[in-house]
């Protein structure tokens, strides 16, 4: 049964098949191997190198961006106004706290959330500006 909601739809079937290999000893006993073919477990495996590798990529992309405006520009605050303007036109999720006197963290409430374990979240416009009013209940 595929899995459409994950990233890798097949990889749970993928792995009880492989599973049941092992565990009827078919390489050993029978000398079989076994191999997945077809679309399902192709994508399944190149995602798994995407989401293996995202990191990594995410990384290098950033210092490459800083590397480059810091080569053009020279001046923090402008690389700074850059840096933040490429942010523009993405989603972002945040949530409110506050500290209280004896150190502890009191999270907010979001009200929208039913356990109050949800985010707010907000798209940045490409241009202008952002207005943000929000009302906060703490729990």
């Amino acid at each position: 049964m595929l899995d459409y909601s994950a990233l890798e739809p097949g990889r749970a079937a993928s792995d009880a098949v492989m599973q049941t290999v092992r565990e009827l000893r078919l390489d050993n006993d029978y000398q079989a191997r076994v191999r997945l073919t077809g679309l399902v477990p192709m994508n399944d495996d190149q995602f798994a190198t995407i989401r293996e590798s995202a990191p990594l990529t995410a990384a290098v992309s950033l210092v490459s961006v800083f590397v480059i405006l810091w080569l053009a520009l020279r001046y923090k605050r402008i690389i700074l106004a850059v840096a933040v303007n490429l942010a523009a036109g993405g989603a972002i999720q945040y949530k409110y706290y506050r500290k209280n006197a004896d150190g502890s963290v009191t999270w907010e409430c979001y009200p929208e959330s039913d356990n109050c374990g949800g985010n707010r979240s907000l798209a940045v416009p490409s241009s202008g500006p952002l207005p943000v009013n929000d009302t906060v209940s703490w729990n």
